[in-house]
């Protein structure tokens, strides 16, 4: 499939239909999944997190013209803010009051309040790298909305610590975390590719917004160094080790990845460095239409639906984990030699912030409203 301003356009107007049922109008959330194919609830806790994710998308596309219809982010905005005493994540706040600072910025004091509350020294340290992310952005983001007071300095500057805390500065690759108990300590050095991307994010806008050079610096390494990971169909692997350098896992391979959080990242750090990284994102993008292991078509166009990934099957999956051990010391072999067994299969699977991140990615770009696209298209 061409990969142009046409494929684009469907792109959107296919995330906005398939956010619709998976919407509950009553609740103001996304409380439903595909899985297996089949339409099924989703989740307590994760309903939160996706409908926070998925608001953002839906502010840009309505601020840049697309009709979303009933999905009011306002609502859905309001509704999560009457639930914050059920989180259990701090992360989705910072969500949250980056949703908020994109609309009219009206919770702004309730959610910096919550996340007074609920973020201190220790807990920073026992949050994952892309929580943490979450909250540098919101914060970022927010700050003409909020007292900027010394908690509010020492917050941002405390988070902006923990998560480059967490980066291998000669790598650019960031870890898991940097607290816990073993034996899940073990873990801390291999971050997922959200621990990369959110950071990449979260480091841009800080950057951006507060004129701090050293870490738009360190956006640009971590995300020259996925460049150069990225896989030779354009995949976005699953697990590195940031001491070592190296990719501690491949699969699965997720399409969010490669249609939502890499291209809005990557856009984002083009704007503020001036670096141009169209050629990685399209070759994300070009996986999902049939270039990739199963040489088969990710979005189903008839249903409104990007399925969730490809994985290995079983019982070569298990050996993801054996992938991750032998990576802790320095050995990415297993993972190569794990990599020429054709055994591939689709997740047909789909949640509601994969759809939300697409908007958020491309919905300002491919405006109605402009009646033109900044040309992102490979021709």
């Amino acid at each position: 499939m061409q990969i142009n301003d046409s494929f684009y356009s469907r792109l959107i107007e296919l995330a906005i239909l398939g956010l619709k049922p998976l919407y509950d109008d009553q609740q103001k959330l996304f409380t439903k999944k595909y899985a297996n194919k089949e339409l099924i609830d989703e989740e307590y806790q994760p309903s939160f997190i996706y409908t926070a994710t998925t608001v953002l998308g839906l502010i840009r596309a309505r601020k840049a013209g697309w009709n979303i219809n009933e999905m009011n982010e306002s609502e859905i905005l309001d509704a999560l803010v009457n639930r914050i005493n059920a989180f259990e994540s701090p992360g989705i706040l910072g969500l949250m009051l980056w949703a908020d600072s994109h609309s009219d910025g009206i919770h702004a004091k309730t959610l910096y309040q919550a996340i007074k509350d609920e973020v201190h020294d220790e807990k920073i340290n026992e949050l994952p790298t892309y929580e943490l992310s979450w909250l540098l952005t919101g914060l970022s983001y927010a700050h003409q909305n909020i007292e900027q007071d010394v908690y509010y300095k020492e917050l941002v500057s405390n988070l902006y610590n923990a998560i480059t805390f967490n980066m291998n500065s000669d790598a650019g690759l960031f870890g898991y975390r940097t607290g816990g108990t073993w034996p899940a300590t073990m873990r801390n050095k291999i971050g997922n590719f959200a621990d990369q991307i959110y950071s990449v994010y979260a480091l841009s806008t800080y950057s951006d917004i507060f004129k701090i050079s050293k870490a738009l610096e360190q956006a640009l390494q971590c995300a020259n160094r996925l460049c150069e990971l990225q896989g030779d169909k354009g995949q976005w692997w699953w697990h590195y080790h940031s001491k070592k350098n190296i990719i501690a896992a491949n699969y699965p391979v997720y399409g969010v990845h490669q249609s939502g959080m890499t291209p809005m990242t990557l856009f984002k750090l083009s704007e503020v460095s001036g670096q141009d990284f169209k050629s990685s994102i399209l070759r994300g993008v070009n996986w999902l239409t049939g270039d990739n292991e199963l040489g088969i078509e990710m979005i189903d166009w008839q249903n409104n639906i990007i399925w969730r990934d490809i994985k290995w099957k079983q019982p070569r999956a298990s050996l993801k984990y054996l992938s991750m051990a032998t990576a802790t010391l320095g050995m990415n072999g297993i993972s190569r030699l794990v990599n020429r067994i054709p055994a591939y299969k689709v997740n047909h699977e789909m949640r509601s912030y994969h759809l939300g991140w697409v908007l958020y990615a491309f919905a300002d770009k491919y405006s109605p409203q402009k009646g033109s696209s900044k040309k992102l298209s490979k021709k």
